[in-house]
């Protein structure tokens, strides 16, 4: 587990050799003006490859980085404002990625490049997350994968269980899917929010709530 608080700049890599199980990176910060980058390679027995980010506070920077690898998880929980995040996943399988986000003039990117059967997630409102004047994207190539983008405020809060969408302004989600079978959920209540979708491939879905 690395944890840092304050002011600071964290690089946590694990490449692990496929003997090895549970290759698991937990970093939480609290505090302004922080910058984490982490990664993990080459790995694919089920059940590895757990990387979470936790940033407490605004102005902060968060990116995961996963690539080559089986049965992933990345996710990125941030509370406060003016916080810009990523989670970049490369050639991976039966993965999943999610971004939370609280607060005002946030952004957060998912990439999903060369995999099959992935999922990506922001700010899914079971798990809280909301505001306005965010920003918002989703891409992914493949096929067999599925994205929900929800923009709002959350009637409970972040990491309440169960908020339900009630509002939210001027949010921004863009989403891009090329493959097949695909589903994309863009859900955003509230007043002047902008939304652009494209899919190119076949047998894909698309709602929009």
């Amino acid at each position: 587990i690395h944890k840092a608080v304050g002011l600071g700049c964290i690089w946590a890599t694990i490449m692990a050799p496929p003997a090895m199980a549970f290759d698991t990176i937990s970093i939480r910060q609290n505090g302004h003006d922080n910058e984490i980058n982490a990664a993990q390679f080459d790995n694919h027995i089920v059940g590895d490859n757990r990387l979470s980010i936790e940033q407490n506070g605004g102005l902060s920077v968060a990116t995961i980085v996963q690539s080559n690898s089986t049965d992933a998880m990345a996710s990125i929980t941030q509370w406060g404002s003016d916080n810009v995040n990523s989670i970049i996943q490369i050639g991976v399988i039966l993965s999943d990625a999610v971004i939370r986000q609280d607060g005002q003039h946030n952004t957060g990117s998912i990439m999903q490049f060369g995999g099959s059967r992935l999922s990506a997630n922001i700010n899914l409102l079971t798990d809280g997350g909301g505001g306005s004047h965010n920003a918002g994207e989703i891409f992914q190539s493949g096929n067999e994968q599925t994205m929900s983008l929800v923009q709002g405020s959350s009637s409970g809060g972040l990491g309440s269980g169960g908020g339900v969408a009630t509002g939210g302004s001027f949010n921004l989600a863009q989403s891009g899917q090329t493959g097949n079978y695909n589903t994309a959920i863009i859900s955003q209540p509230g007043n002047d929010n902008t939304a652009i979708l494209i899919q190119d491939g076949n047998g894909s879905s698309f709602a929009d709530t």
